[in-house]
């Protein structure tokens, strides 16, 4: 079996004695997120023992931040300096001996420099993009166009049609072209589907967008984020979360997935035992 655990469960980890009995692993965003609320003495404390927890656990930690797992699903070139920087900027806080000492941590990398307040400020803008998008995109949407999206659900063929778009644009984005023939287009798409690798992450994606139009829920501060974790669900079998993000998915979305949630506690309680 296989479970990733995300960032609010990864701060739990001294509650957890060993891991070596399945496959467990955590990702450089959960790293990320944990690096980037260091903003006082009080979260510096705390966040350095659990960095420190997290290093010295069973825990398997896969350095690859979202934007490199997306674009190596299609076997595209991605200089990506970011992961490497995290894992860089865990060891260097472990290390360090006091807040102030971790406000001075300063290292480039491929020619770009990172500090403290780099890991803060791209935490801020990746939720305020995610966050401004779905919001925009519930704005558009009228109590008349909820009601008629309300009475026709998603069915399994129309969800594959929508995340056949979602993947093509979002390739196309990433290229900088609308040419269907573009021969970089047709190779990495044509990866893709050979390996299919993010078919979880795309699916969720899309429905939980869906089902906010249709209540009309407005993206919360963390949200991005949250949404940002869902590239880490390819082959597992438990995604680990006490989030009330990942709670509050509708049964009509699960049904179309291969892996289950479980909370911590569920996780702490029965799947450790085993």
């Amino acid at each position: 079996m296989t479970y990733y655990l995300d960032t609010n469960c990864v701060r739990q980890i001294k509650k957890v004695k060993s891991l070596n009995k399945h496959y467990f692993f955590t990702s450089a965003l959960s790293i990320f997120e944990i690096i980037s609320g260091i903003n006082s003495q009080k979260e510096y404390e705390k966040r350095k023992n659990i960095l420190y927890s997290i290093n010295k656990s069973d825990l398997t930690i896969l350095w690859e931040l979202p934007r490199k797992v997306l674009i190596k699903s299609f076997n595209l070139p991605f200089n990506d300096t970011d992961s490497e920087a995290t894992k860089i900027m865990m060891h260097k806080i472990i290390d360090s001996d006091s807040y102030q000492d971790a406000l001075k941590i300063s290292f480039n990398l491929g020619g770009e420099d990172y500090i403290l307040k780099t890991f803060i400020e791209h935490d801020q803008d990746i939720n305020d993009v995610i966050q401004k998008n779905i919001n925009n995109n519930i704005q558009k949407v009228n109590k008349k166009e909820r009601k008629e999206f309300r009475n026709n659900k998603i069915q399994p063929h129309t969800l594959e049609i929508y995340k056949e778009l979602h993947i093509r644009k979002f390739l196309m984005t990433h290229l900088e072209t609308n040419d269907v023939n573009n021969i970089d287009y047709i190779k990495s798409l044509d990866h893709y589907y050979e390996h299919n690798t993010l078919d979880n992450c795309f699916t969720l994606t899309l429905l939980l967008s869906h089902y906010s139009l249709l209540e009309g829920r407005t993206a919360g501060s963390n949200d991005g984020l949250d949404y940002q974790h869902l590239t880490y669900t390819s082959n597992i079998d438990f995604f680990v979360s006490d989030d009330k993000f990942y709670t509050r998915i509708p049964d009509e979305i699960s049904e179309h997935l291969d892996f289950k949630f479980i909370n911590f506690s569920t996780f702490k309680s029965k799947i450790l035992k085993n």
